[in-house]
């Protein structure tokens, strides 16, 4: 394709640092001892002795349905998806007797919610998930955002917004008896 503009120059990306650069050492964290990058373990690892109580890590990732919760009232999005599920991994199933379809409740000290269950191979054992985006009224009962904390990262609180713990909880799931 032709034009008659001449190619623009490539402009870098500003980074919004003091240099406009990306920065792998930030001297306003030093007194975190987050300076440089470093692995932090979650506050709710499985590593914790709270998973004795809570075994399993709950993550809500995205949905490729909607963005946060909009686009969950879409009529046609809603056909083919039209309901939240807990994934879980047969591994993990199997042992509390619960199996594809069973209303289930997911449960930590924070709260609780109620939902059918989705048995899948893809996620890891040990590992949970809910997908974001489910209004309270979809739920059969609660709603995911109950079992997540909000404790605050004091570090990323110094550079940015604080983030919700959306990858850093742990949870128990059991069946539900119906009737």
């Amino acid at each position: 394709m032709e034009t008659d503009h001449p190619p623009a120059p490539y402009q870098p990306p500003d980074f919004g640092t003091a240099s406009g650069r990306f920065e792998f050492y930030w001297e306003r964290l030093k007194e975190f001892g987050q300076e440089l990058p470093t692995h932090l373990e979650p506050l709710e690892s499985t590593r914790n002795p709270l998973a004795q109580k809570y075994p399993l890590s709950y993550f809500t990732t995205h949905s490729k349905y909607r963005s946060n919760s909009m686009f969950t009232n879409v009529v046609w999005l809603r056909e083919l998806d039209p309901e939240p599920l807990l994934e879980i991994n047969p591994v993990d199933a199997t042992p509390r007797g619960i199996k594809d379809g069973d209303l289930v409740r997911v449960f930590n000290d924070r709260g609780e919610v109620k939902l059918k269950a989705k048995l899948h191979q893809g996620v890891r054992p040990g590992l949970i998930n809910i997908f974001q985006g489910w209004w309270p009224v979809d739920y059969v009962e609660g709603t995911h955002q109950a079992l997540t904390h909000d404790t605050i990262n004091l570090a990323q609180q110094a550079i940015d917004e604080p983030n919700s713990a959306l990858l850093d909880a742990l949870a128990e799931v059991e069946l539900v008896e119906e009737g």
